[in-house]
């Protein structure tokens, strides 16, 4: 996934000001750092989406992004 796709779901899915405020304040379980520390650090943004989904509960058919 590219990271501009990640951002562009993050915004369809979560909201143009929650997406963001979930990048840099929500600490995924199952890393202990939030998605925005996790790009930094490299991670692929694919699994950090789908940490996202999974923690917030985002039916699977969404996690694929927005149907456009």
């Amino acid at each position: 996934m590219r990271l501009a796709d990640f951002y562009t779901f993050v915004e369809h899915e979560f909201g143009r000001e929650q997406g963001p405020w979930l990048l840099h304040s929500h600490v995924l379980m199952d890393y202990g750092r939030t998605p925005a520390q996790l790009i930094a650090d490299g991670v692929e943004p694919r699994d950090i989406w789908w940490a996202l989904c999974k923690e917030h509960d985002v039916p699977e058919e969404r996690w694929y992004g927005p149907d456009e």
